[in-house]
C-alpha cells in the first residue's frame, strides 16, 4: 500500500475502487466476523459469483423491459467474459493470496 495523503475527490475515487482489487476492507468486515482470515478470504471469494447474479439479473432486466429481441446467453456470456478479462489479474491475485508468504517492499 502506498502511504501517501490524497486530496479529497481522489480519497473517495480510491475508495470506490478498491472494490475492483477485492479489497473489502471498505465494508468493515472485521466489525461482524471478526479477525478469521479464513473468513475473510471466503468473503473476498464470493465477489466474483455474487457480480455473476448480479449481472444475470441486470441483463435480464434490460430483456423484460428494454430489449425482448436480445439473446439473454450471448448477452450474459459476453459481458461475463469482458469483466473477468478486465479484473483477470485481480481475480488471480485475490485467488493466491494464501500462498503469499511475504510481503514486497
Amino acid at each position: 500500500n502506498l502511504s501517501a495523503r490524497w486530496v479529497e475527490p481522489l480519497k473517495s475515487m480510491l475508495v470506490a475502487i478498491s472494490g475492483l482489487t477485492f479489497n473489502l476492507k471498505f465494508l468493515k468486515l472485521q466489525c461482524t466476523v471478526g479477525s478469521n482470515s479464513t473468513l475473510l478470504y471466503a468473503f473476498r471469494q464470493i465477489v466474483v459469483p455474487m457480480s455473476a447474479i448480479i449481472l444475470a439479473c441486470a441483463i435480464a432486466v434490460k430483456k423484460r423491459f428494454w430489449d425482448p429481441e436480445l439473446n439473454y446467453r450471448a448477452e450474459l456470456v459476453n459481458t461475463a467474459g469482458t469483466i473477468c478479462n478486465a479484473l483477470f489479474v485481480s481475480i488471480c491475485l485475490s485467488m493466491n493470496t494464501p500462498f503469499i508468504c511475504y510481503e514486497h517492499p
